[in-house]
C-alpha cells in the first residue's frame, strides 16, 4: 500500500493524521499477510512489516509532538484569555470606587454648595475618576464615563448644565455667537471639547498643551520662560498644598487671561488649581508671565524616604486629602537622625490611630488574609501596601490568595526572593505541599519544583489543571498503565506494594525508598522497549536480592540466610561422607 506523497513539513496534528493512518493500515495489512504467509515468504514480508511498523512509530510521534504542541498553545492562549478578564474585573472594581467616591462627594457638595473644602474633595475626586478612565482607555478597558473635563475642572455628566459649550481655544466664531445667545447644543462635541491642559516649558517658551476627546492636541505659546524644557517625569513635587500656592496660582491667573477680580472667577480658577497633578502644579504658576512659582518645601519628604524607604510608596500612592492625620504624623516625625526610643514609641501609637491605619485594622482584611493562607509573615516588603492595595481592589477568597502569595514570591532587581521568611513558611504550608505532592504522586520531580508550585499558588494554571497535566506526562512516561491512570490511579499508589515489600527486605526505612529513581521504578516499567509491563512479586523479589545495587546482601536477613545455607551444605556434605 503505498503511502501518499508527503509535504515538505508536517507541523499540525491534522496534517499528520492522514499519514499516520495510511501507515497503520499498511501496518496492519501487513500483519494480516504475515499471518497467512507461506514459510518462503515469510522474511519479505516481515522485513515490509518491520519497515511499516518505524513508519508508523515515526508518525506516531510527530503527532503525539504536535499535540503538545498545539494543547500547550492552547492552553497559553486560556491562560492570556483569563489574564485579560482578570484585569477587566480589577478594572470595573477599581472604576467603581472612586465613581461610587465621586457620587458621595458630589451630594455632600450639593448639600452645601458655598462650602469651598467641599466641592475642592469633589473636583480632585471627579480628577482622579477621569485620570483612571484615560488610564484603562489606554490599556483597552473602556468605560461610560460619570464625569467630562470642561474649562476650569469636571463635571459630573448627570449634573452638568443642561446647555453648555465646552471651552476651547479653536471654537470658531458661529460656536461663539452660538454661545453667546445661549443657543448651542447640550451635546459636547469631541472635537471641541477639552479633556485636559497642561502647561510646560518648551523651546524656551511656556506652551500650553491641549488634549481634546477626539485624541488631537494643540500648542499655544504663551510668552519666553527663562526655566529649562520641562521634562515631566523629573519634575519636583507640589506637597505643598498651602492656600498661598493657590492663591499665587489664582492672582496670576486672573491677571494673565484678563479676568475680573470676581468671586465666581476665583472659585473657578481654585477648582481648576484642585484638579491639577503635583507635577502641573509646579509648572502652572511659573507659566504665568510675570508670576513667580510658590515656594515648594518636600525636605521633609526626602527624609522620610531615606529613614523609611520601603514606605516611600505613601507619598507617591496615598490620597492626601484622605488621610490627613496620616501626613500630619509622618510629617512630624520627619527627622535628620534617627528616632529616639521614646520618638520611636510616640510615633508608632500615633500611626495606629491614624485615619489610614484605622481603616486598615477595621477592614478585617488583614484577618481575612491570615484565613486563606495563614501567617505568613513578610518582612523586606511593606505587607501594608499589599492590604490597602487589597481594600481598594476588593482582593477575597481564592484572588487573595492568590494575589497574597504572588507577594510571598516577588523578587527584586538582583533575582532574589524579597520576602524569605514567607517564602519559608509557604514552603511548609498545605497549599505548597499539596502542589508538590501531586508532582510526585506521578513521578514528576521536575514537575515539584518552585516554578510550578509558583505558578499553581498565584493562578497562573489552576489545580485542575496541574493534575491532568501530571497525569499526562505520566501516561506518556509508562503509556501500558495508561488505562489506570485515566481511572484515577497514581503511579504513586501503584508503587506502593512494591514499596512496601523493597523495605522490609532490605531493612530500611520506607519512606527512604523513592519508587521514582531508576533504580525503583523498574518495578513499574519491566521488559523491553514496546512491551513494558508492571513487574510480578516474584521477580521484584529476586531483582533486590540478586542485583548489588540494592545492596540486600549487606543485611542481616541476608546474612542470616547465607549461614543457614552453610548449615545445609555441612549437613548434607555429612551424609555423604
Amino acid at each position: 500500500m503505498a503511502q501518499p506523497k508527503e509535504p515538505k513539513k508536517l507541523e499540525s496534528s491534522k496534517d499528520i493524521l492522514p499519514y499516520l493512518k495510511k501507515a497503520q493500515d499498511e501496518r496492519d495489512a501487513l500483519n494480516l499477510e504475515l499471518s497467512n504467509a507461506l514459510p518462503k515468504d515469510r522474511a519479505a514480508i516481515q522485513t515490509k512489516y518491520n519497515t511499516a511498523k518505524d513508519q508508523v512509530d515515526t508518525y506516531q510521534k510527530m503527532y503525539d509532538d504536535a499535540k503538545d504542541r498545539e494543547g500547550a498553545a492552547s492552553e497559553a492562549i486560556a491562560s492570556k484569555s483569563k489574564d485579560i478578564e482578570l484585569k477587566q474585573s480589577n478594572a470595573k472594581t477599581r472604576i467603581k470606587i472612586l465613581e461610587d467616591a465621586v457620587k458621595a462627594s458630589g451630594k455632600r457638595f450639593r448639600d452645601d454648595p458655598n462650602d469651598e473644602n467641599k466641592y475642592a474633595t469633589y473636583q480632585n475626586d471627579m480628577f482622579r475618576l477621569a485620570s483612571q478612565y484615560d488610564n484603562f482607555d489606554a490599556k483597552g478597558f473602556v468605560f461610560p464615563r460619570i464625569v467630562n473635563s470642561v474649562e476650569g475642572g469636571y463635571v459630573e455628566t448627570a449634573f452638568a448644565p443642561a446647555k453648555t459649550v465646552a471651552a476651547t481655544t479653536t471654537m470658531t466664531g458661529a460656536e461663539a455667537l452660538a454661545a453667546e445667545k445661549g443657543t448651542a447644543t447640550g451635546v459636547q462635541d469631541p472635537t471641541l471639547t477639552v479633556k485636559s491642559k497642561v502647561t510646560v516649558v518648551k523651546g524656551g517658551n511656556n506652551v500650553e498643551v491641549t488634549t481634546y476627546m477626539d485624541g488631537r492636541t494643540a500648542e499655544k505659546v504663551l510668552g519666553k520662560s527663562n526655566l529649562p524644557d520641562t521634562a515631566t517625569s523629573n519634575l519636583p513635587k507640589d506637597t505643598s498644598g498651602n492656600a498661598a500656592s493657590m492663591k499665587t496660582y489664582v492672582d496670576a491667573q486672573l491677571k494673565a487671561k484678563g479676568l475680573a477680580d470676581t468671586p465666581a472667577n476665583r472659585k473657578t480658577l481654585r477648582a481648576a488649581y484642585q484638579a491639577l497633578t503635583p507635577e502641573e502644579k509646579v509648572t502652572a504658576v511659573p507659566a504665568v508671565p510675570g508670576a513667580k512659582a510658590p515656594p515648594v518645601d518636600n525636605a521633609w519628604e526626602q527624609l522620610f524616604i531615606k529613614n523609611n524607604p520601603a514606605k516611600a510608596w505613601y507619598l507617591t500612592e496615598l490620597d492626601r486629602a484622605k488621610y490627613p492625620q496620616l501626613f500630619a504624623v509622618i510629617q512630624e516625625y520627619a527627622k535628620d537622625r534617627p528616632l529616639t526610643i521614646e520618638e520611636k514609641n510616640a510615633y508608632d501609637a500615633k500611626l495606629e490611630g491614624t485615619d489610614f491605619f484605622r481603616e486598615l485594622s477595621t477592614s478585617g482584611k488583614i484577618r481575612e488574609i491570615k484565613n486563606v493562607v495563614g501567617d505568613l509573615g513578610f518582612d523586606s516588603t511593606d505587607f501594608t501596601k499589599f492590604v490597602h492595595n487589597a481594600i481598594n481592589m476588593g482582593y477575597t477568597g481564592d484572588r487573595l490568595k492568590q494575589e497574597t502569595y504572588k507577594e510571598v514570591f516577588k523578587t527584586g532587581a538582583d533575582g532574589k526572593y524579597v520576602n524569605p521568611i514567607a517564602l519559608a513558611r509557604a514552603t511548609k504550608s498545605a497549599d505548597y505541599l499539596n502542589v508538590v505532592n501531586t508532582a510526585r504522586a506521578y513521578f514528576n520531580t521536575a514537575g515539584a519544583n518552585q516554578a510550578s508550585v509558583q505558578s499553581v499558588l498565584t493562578g497562573g494554571i489552576t489545580m485542575d489543571d496541574f493534575q491532568r497535566q501530571q497525569r499526562e506526562i505520566a501516561k506518556k512516561r509508562y503509556p501500558h498503565l495508561a488505562d489506570l491512570i485515566d481511572q484515577g490511579v497514581s503511579l504513586e499508589s501503584l508503587a506502593g506494594n512494591f514499596q512496601t515489600s523493597a523495605a522490609k527486605l532490605l531493612e530500611v526505612d520506607p519512606n527512604t525508598i523513592d519508587m521514582s529513581a531508576a533504580n525503583y521504578e523498574v518495578a513499574l516499567n519491566y521488559g523491553e522497549e514496546g512491551k513494558k509491563r508492571v513487574m510480578t512479586t516474584g521477580e521484584w523479589d529476586k531483582l533486590l536480592r540478586t542485583d548489588s545495587r540494592y545492596g540486600w546482601e549487606k543485611t542481616n536477613n541476608a546474612k542470616q540466610e547465607a549461614r543457614g545455607l552453610a548449615a545445609n551444605l555441612v549437613q548434607a556434605f555429612g551424609r555423604i561422607i
